[in-house]
């Protein structure tokens, strides 16, 4: 071991840029096309061969590099993107010059270019960190950058590469995010000599066609619009209605003043805007530019540039909950179309497959004259769950019929005791009583957390829940929110509790169940959660214990009391869990069933 301090060599600290910068194949591809990107080109076409490590070429259409700065481009830190020295004000996707010189240290690595208006080109080749010497180009356009056999000589970093096919859909992922935010640029990406994506360049509403073109048209058909700013920041974009959702975060493409970035920050904040509608294994996708005063931004912060750090935080995470939460409210009853869509598919299948068929499952349906329902069949005496502001007047409904054109239609039916059938002008709806009541129940139940107290129940004979001594500890730090619901208890001893009250809204519940799932809640919940953030796991948790069950049978007025209690409630297009609570199916799509259309 040496005692002596030494200089490194500049090709071992390239090598060590290199291992900070480049992590995968992907990392060179990012840091060439946002090379090409920060020399205005209007065309990028990447070629990658083995999953990038056999050879990755980006050619573009940009203004170029002249003969003199060729050899200076493959030096550290020499750069053409800062206009002088200070930090404070970055523009360009790339600023610090290390991603050149740091690819061409760990490859094969082959540079040609023209400047814009000159009548040659040049190209140098670096052989793992040996530079050649420059020569003449037969490139007419812009900059060509060809990255073979990355790793060969640094085999440690090649061991941690995943296999072709994911290092493959990782090069695809980062093609994608690149494609999206620079709409204004036609993009194409080669696999092994074959094209695999193409996407043109727009002029008008170029972001949102993009986001069309890269992500799908199914996530453009359920997908609402954001736009705000707040205090120097702004957002815009589009997210999933929460009934659009992945099991993971990839489909998240997320921006900060033109640069895609992975940030905690901004995934915490997403995540708590979606906490109302979705589990914890289930992830929005969305598309989103946040853009800030870049002196108000650091983008320094992380060796490739993936994270950045924001001078105020607390505003971005505001102005990212609030656009997204209000955009959720005013997206009112909608729903993801994919569940329309299935059940069609389903149905030509089923007739297809069996084209025989006879006999179809059927449900009690209702007319003006048939009082199949009695009052002991169904029993919503006990609490009126439904507003009577709601109930049709006295009205007779008739199958055929709908006396208005209300967004959910009126009610008709209801099959397998869960699903509430209801006609609309144009088509049929289809509603899980459950998780529809569950929504509402929910909805009501945060509101009186910030507002106007609920009316509680009180138990004719007050129950006593024996709980462990933990949980009876997490439910008494609660006990004033409880009460803004209607939960009423006192702490009997150290082994139980005394119920006097339930919430009126809930109806009848099973009291111990109810105390023992909210305690468990609470105690899971309780290190990662704010306050707000634990009364809503309360709320959903309660609200799922009074809402309609599945197996209810419900009649025709109260069914429709559903239906318009639906139409009036925040956010009711999905239940608590981010599950549809209804699917509709439009006039066109049960005539193309039939073959009508």
């Amino acid at each position: 071991m040496k005692k002596e301090i030494i200089k490194l060599s500049e090709n071992v600290i390239n090598q060590i840029a290199a291992g900070e910068v480049i992590e995968r194949p992907s990392s060179v591809m990012k840091e060439l096309i946002e090379n090409s990107v920060d020399a205005r080109s209007s065309d990028i076409k990447v070629y990658i061969t083995g999953s990038g490590r056999d050879s990755i070429k980006v050619i573009d259409d940009g203004i170029g590099i002249n003969e003199k700065e060729l050899v200076l481009a493959l030096e550290r830190h020499a750069t053409s993107k800062l206009d002088s020295s200070d930090l404070a004000k970055i523009n360009f996707l790339g600023f610090r010059g290390e991603a050149l010189p740091s690819i061409a240290s760990i490859s094969d690595f082959l540079i040609g270019s023209i400047k814009k208006g000159n009548q040659s080109g040049w190209e140098l080749r670096s052989f793992f960190g040996k530079l050649g010497s420059v020569r003449p180009s037969r490139l007419r356009q812009g900059t060509s950058i060809e990255v073979n056999d990355l790793f060969k000589q640094t085999p440690a970093r090649l061991k941690f590469l995943k296999t072709d096919r994911t290092e493959t859909g990782i090069m695809i992922d980062t093609f994608k995010k690149q494609s999206i935010v620079n709409s204004n640029i036609t993009f194409q990406l080669f696999i092994d000599g074959v094209e695999h994506l193409n996407f043109l360049s727009h002029s008008t509403n170029s972001i949102e066609k993009r986001i069309c073109d890269v992500i799908g048209s199914d996530f453009y058909d359920n997908s609402i619009a954001i736009e705000s700013s707040r205090e120097g920041a702004s957002i815009r974009g589009l997210i999933s209605i929460p009934t659009y959702s992945k099991g993971s975060a990839r489909s998240q493409y997320i921006y900060v003043n033109g640069r895609s970035v992975s940030d905690r920050l901004i995934t915490g904040a997403i995540r708590g805007a979606y906490s109302d509608y979705l589990p914890r294994n289930r992830f929005p996708i969305l598309s989103i530019f946040i853009d800030v005063d870049p002196e108000r931004l650091d983008v320094n912060v992380h060796p490739n540039k993936a994270e950045v750090r924001f001078e105020d935080e607390q505003n971005i995470r505001s102005l990212i909950v609030g656009s997204i939460k209000k955009a959720l409210v005013n997206s009112g009853l909608k729903t993801s179309n994919l569940n329309s869509h299935r059940i069609i598919k389903a149905i030509k299948n089923n007739f297809q497959t069996n084209p025989n068929i006879d006999k179809f499952y059927s449900g009690q349906f209702i007319d003006k004259n048939n009082d199949i329902f009695s009052s002991k069949q169904s029993k919503f005496n006990e609490v009126d769950i439904f507003n009577k502001e709601f109930l049709p007047s006295g009205k007779n409904h008739d199958l055929v019929q709908v006396d208005k054109d209300y967004p959910l239609g009126s009610a008709v039916a209801q099959i397998h005791k869960n699903y509430i059938v209801s006609q609309t002008l144009d088509g049929i709806i289809l509603v899980d009583q459950h998780a529809a009541h569950e929504r509402i129940v929910y909805e009501e139940l945060k509101s009186a957390i910030f507002g106007k107290p609920l009316k509680s129940q009180v138990v004719l004979m007050p129950e006593i829940v024996e709980l462990d001594e933990l949980s009876i500890g997490v439910l008494s730090e609660h006990t004033e929110e409880f009460k803004k619901l209607g939960l009423l208890f006192d702490i009997n001893d150290s082994n139980s509790i005394v119920v006097s009250g339930t919430p009126d809204l809930l109806g009848e519940v099973n009291i111990s169940k109810l105390l023992k799932d909210l305690s468990e809640n609470l105690m899971n919940e309780n290190i990662s959660k704010s306050l707000k953030g634990l009364l809503d796991e309360v709320c959903s948790s309660m609200a799922c214990h009074g809402s309609v069950r599945s197996g209810r049978v419900l009649n025709i007025k109260e069914m429709n009391a559903l239906l318009r209690k639906m139409e009036a409630t925040p956010n009711s297009g999905q239940c608590n869990h981010g599950r549809p609570t209804y699917v509709k199916l439009e006039l066109s799509d049960i005539e193309s069933i039939f073959g009508r259309r």
